[in-house]
């Protein structure tokens, strides 16, 4: 019925390492983790399967993954959701806006949380999750207001849930959403603030990291941004946002050798990313490392065949390994797609076209 619940390979798992059906177990627990990486329970099972299994390496790097927080995914139902639309209490106006909010309609999930904390106006978790639905919605000053009221309603220790990790971890995402909304709203010192004390209520918050590192990235402190995206991807390897940022970070410093070795990071990671592509092959060709160039800048057309600026970049690979038939081509392509390039005009009237 739902083949992407990653919930159901998880409890598989389980259930074989219960049985003690290692291999079986250990099927099932990937797949859980294919679907959903940051699941700390498959991680955990996972690591007893690969001890069982003498596969000692594998282990530690799961038992390590387990230590942080999983990130919850509800599950799917769509019978469920047809009942949810027909109902009118602030609970169904809640269940329907963080349904909009999963579903990335942050417009809807602002419509009825709004009505729905006018009903539930102490519950924290309510307003977090309109609060960030505010903040996914480009209303920046409004989602600065609720975050800040959820904060208020967290300290309140008639409100506040009773669980300390609870708290601790609303506390987190309240300041990390309001670092967010503050950036937005060019309020770098507040986002700074917010940032650091999220890191300080949770010192593996990959996310608010990545937050600082942007931040000092755009106001031109670029050793402070590199320090902080090497954080986050220390935390969240397989994020790959981290790593483009910390890359882009690399080239504008003309640190071009980490910058290599970012790119071929974010390709393994995703394979057909153009823009590592493209600025690897850049790379390669300045380190005269031609025949490597011209495959990077052959995947990116086989992408984006009007891509001018790699058909010029291919051109001058072939150009530098004397292949002039294919160079001429990539230049008159450039002509056709930028028919003032001046580079490219220069390049034809080298090889007498």
């Amino acid at each position: 019925m739902d083949p992407r619940n990653p919930y159901t390979s998880l409890w598989l798992g389980e259930l074989a390492l219960a049985a003690q059906e290692f291999e079986v177990a250990q099927s099932h627990l990937q797949r859980a983790l294919k679907l959903n990486p940051e699941q700390r329970e498959a991680h955990a099972a996972l690591a007893q399967v690969a001890k069982i299994l003498g596969e000692t390496e594998a282990a530690t790097e799961h038992a390590h993954a387990a230590r942080k927080r999983t990130k919850y995914a509800q599950m799917r139902d769509p019978l469920w959701w047809d009942v949810l639309k027909l109902g009118v209490t602030a609970q169904r106006y809640a269940e329907r806006g963080n349904r909009y909010l999963q579903q990335g309609d942050f417009k809807r999930a602002v419509s009825e949380l709004e009505i729905a904390v006018s009903g539930l106006n102490k519950d924290a978790h309510l307003w977090l999750n309109y609060g960030i639905a505010l903040l996914l919605n480009t209303q920046y000053s409004e989602a600065i207001a609720v975050l800040e009221n959820t904060l208020s309603i967290i300290r309140d220790p008639e409100n506040a849930p009773r669980n300390p990790t609870e708290i601790t971890d609303l506390k987190a995402q309240s300041h990390y959403n309001l670092g967010l909304a503050y950036y937005h709203e060019d309020k770098i010192e507040k986002a700074i603030t917010a940032y650091q004390t999220a890191i300080q209520l949770e010192p593996n918050f990959a996310d608010a990291y990545g937050g600082l590192g942007v931040i000092h990235w755009r106001t031109g402190d670029l050793d402070a941004a590199i320090r902080h995206c090497q954080k986050a991807i220390k935390i969240a390897p397989e994020n790959i946002e981290f790593h483009q940022n910390l890359t882009q970070i690399y080239w504008q410093k003309g640190m071009h050798d980490r910058a290599a070795i970012g790119y071929r990071i974010i390709l393994e990671l995703n394979p057909s990313d153009e823009n590592a592509l493209h600025h690897l092959g850049i790379i390669l060709l300045s380190k005269q490392e031609y025949a490597e160039a011209v495959s990077c800048f052959q995947k990116v057309l086989q992408r984006n065949p009007d891509n001018a600026l790699t058909h010029g970049a291919l051109g001058t690979a072939y150009y530098k390994l004397g292949e002039k038939g294919p160079a001429i081509r990539e230049f008159q392509e450039v002509l056709r797609l930028d028919p003032q390039n001046p580079n490219a005009r220069e390049m034809l009237k080298r090889l007498g076209r």
